[in-house]
């Protein structure tokens, strides 16, 4: 498959400045990083616009977009409807820690996704066989929500997390509650990250199949169906970091 390469120089305050090779996500982030680092874009001040990043860089507006969302999700950079993308008005200090772990927490986005794909594939089958009306009830009331606010990032986020933890809870098993509990954090970056039009859609369907397979106590097709949802998302997160 044809990989869309990033060329290998950019520009810094003048400056021609080589880089290696990555995927493409990793190395826009890199230059918007290194961007701010080196003040060309100071606390409170708007970024660059995402057509103009895409011309410049000569990459995917995806990529683009999904290196931004990565900043705005651990809060370096924060989006105005209307107005743009700013760096967040915060000390320099607290701007540079936060920059510095970000290649650690993709890295914790992987394993969480990994992790997933084992523990609620799997806790469905059990889920089946335990969950009670009132699970039930809250999950379809979560399903409603994601319809309704299908645009809406917060309800949609609160609500689809919502909907996967009930499944851990209908399992009884307190190692999957307090292994989903613990991931509960990184969950919520990954699902604010994958907040796209695509994504929603194939949630929403997938969240409708599982809870239909629940309500009849067939745990099979449920993990079979859980398996598909959290494999779109797999598939489209290397997709996005151009892996």
């Amino acid at each position: 498959m044809h990989k869309e390469t990033y060329k290998t120089t950019y520009k810094i305050g003048g400056f021609r400045v080589a880089i290696q090779k990555q995927n493409i996500t990793d190395q826009v982030v890199l230059f918007l990083k290194e961007q701010i680092e080196n003040g060309i874009w100071l606390p409170g001040e708007k970024i660059d616009s995402e057509n103009k990043l895409t011309k410049e860089l000569e990459v995917s507006r995806a990529s683009v977009r999904y290196a931004i969302q990565q900043l705005i999700a651990v809060g370096i950079l924060e989006s105005h409807q209307g107005k743009g993308t700013f760096v967040r008005a915060i000390p320099a200090k607290a701007i540079a820690g936060k920059l510095n772990t970000l290649y650690q927490e993709n890295k914790d986005m992987e394993d969480i996704l990994e992790f997933r794909q084992i523990i609620e594939t799997e806790s469905c089958k059990i889920a089946a066989r335990n969950i009670t009306p009132e699970i039930l009830k809250s999950m379809e009331e979560n399903l409603y929500v994601m319809k309704k606010d299908m645009h809406k990032t917060d309800e949609f986020v609160k609500n689809d997390l919502s909907f996967h933890k009930s499944i851990s809870l209908a399992t009884g098993n307190k190692m999957i509650i307090r292994s989903v509990e613990l991931i509960s954090e990184g969950t919520e970056q990954l699902q604010r990250q994958f907040n796209t039009d695509y994504l929603v859609k194939e949630a929403i369907f997938y969240h409708s199949k599982i809870l239909e397979c629940l309500k009849q106590r067939d745990g099979i097709v449920a993990a079979e169906y859980m398996r598909r949802h959290l494999n779109v998302m797999i598939d489209e997160y290397y997709r996005l970091k151009g892996k």
